[in-house]
């Protein structure tokens, strides 16, 4: 199983990826929750009582269907946003630390080369 962060982004990703259009719940059950201990935890975490706590809202019941449609919910964008912004500083701060190793070793290799140039 997946850690409840990464399918509990990968479950925010998904919706925020269907837009106003939304998505039936049946769909987002099928794609991502496999166990009744999941779906425990998705009711828990992404519709709990109360309301400002949602990440995911019902909108609407497909009465001919008999099926329920969920869209994100602005905290929820909100959440999807923080942790892009997030993943890209992380990706940022990996390339500078690779740029600041390149630079100390070739500041290094320099003066080794002074010192050696110096004493020839």
């Amino acid at each position: 199983m997946k850690t409840k962060d990464g399918i509990f982004m990968e479950i925010l990703e998904w919706a925020y990826e269907k837009q106003e259009g939304g998505f039936l719940e049946e769909d987002l059950i099928k794609k991502f929750i496999l166990t009744p201990k999941e779906k425990n935890w998705y009711i828990r975490i992404l519709k709990p009582d109360q309301s400002s706590d949602r990440v995911i809202e019902h909108v609407e019941y497909l009465d001919a269907q008999d099926k329920h449609r969920y869209a994100i919910t602005a905290k929820g964008v909100s959440t999807i946003i923080e942790y892009r912004m997030l993943k890209e500083a992380e990706r940022s701060g990996t390339r500078a630390t690779r740029i600041a190793i390149s630079a100390i070793v070739i500041g290094v290799a320099v003066g080794v080369v002074q010192i050696i140039i110096g004493l020839l």
